[in-house]
């Protein structure tokens, strides 16, 4: 089986002077059309080796910012140098999830017609028509433009894995309302919260209703929706980051 070590270039796109590239074992060669760009949308996410979730804008400007040496292309800026020694995980020929790292960063412009594919649980990404996908053709894992998909074919993705990303619970807990009868286990901090609250705030302008913090005082579970309006109110939004246990009564 023939395999290409090595190649060279000179006068070619952003290769001015003579330029020679080394592909070692397992290394991957994205083909596309000269110019039209192999690429995903700055906003795509990518699974670090860490389990971390970052999207691919932050990563490459990142990188750009602390390389030593960019280069100019035609239509962007790339690098070489991996600043921080990132690594992401990857499927492999086998379709199993590696880890590698990232041996390049490149920013382009984006053509203007974009791709997005969506799966049938959900997930979706947007990506340049020539971006590779992985499908299955006669039982094996091969590589084709995003362009030539089709609804209903399969692409390889891995059935699960671990991330790890920091959910600002603030986006997501404020848009719960009394009515959603959704509560917070009672704490005795709560209850010395509220007293200091009542000294500087007129609970009864803000339309809190007194069984509420009669309840608190008594022990009873928090309507989480009175509670974060109360929060909001008083300025000590920060505290909903303390909050971990919460239930509904609708089962």
């Amino acid at each position: 089986m023939t395999r290409i070590k090595s190649l060279e270039l000179q006068g070619f796109k952003s290769f001015a002077t003579k330029t020679k590239l080394i592909f070692p074992h397992g290394f991957n060669c994205v083909i596309g059309a000269n110019g039209s760009g192999k690429c995903l949308r700055g906003d795509s996410k990518v699974i670090l080796s860490t389990g971390e979730l970052k999207t691919i804008k932050e990563l490459v400007e990142n990188a750009l910012n602390k390389s030593s040496n960019v280069k100019k292309l035609d239509d962007g800026f790339c690098t070489f140098e991996n600043p921080e020694g990132i690594k992401i995980l990857c499927l492999d020929e086998n379709g199993k999830i590696v880890e590698r790292e990232v041996g390049a960063f490149v920013k382009r412009n984006s053509p203007k017609q974009l791709i997005k594919i969506k799966t049938r649980s959900g997930r979706e990404v947007v990506t340049t028509d020539y971006h590779p996908v992985f499908t299955f053709k006669n039982g094996k894992i091969v590589s084709i433009n995003a362009g030539e998909l089709n609804v209903g074919e399969y692409i390889a993705m891995p059935r699960k894995y671990q991330v790890k990303e920091e959910i600002d619970l603030t986006k997501y807990l404020f848009r719960i309302k009394p009515e959603d009868k959704i509560y917070l286990e009672w704490k005795e901090e709560y209850k010395k919260l509220i007293k200091e609250i009542r000294k500087k705030i007129d609970l009864g302008e803000l339309g809190i209703p007194r069984n509420f913090i009669k309840g608190i005082i008594d022990g009873q579970s928090i309507n989480l929706g009175i509670f974060l309006k109360l929060l909001k109110e008083a300025g000590i939004e920060y505290l909903v980051q303390e909050i971990h246990e919460i239930q509904s009564r609708y089962r």
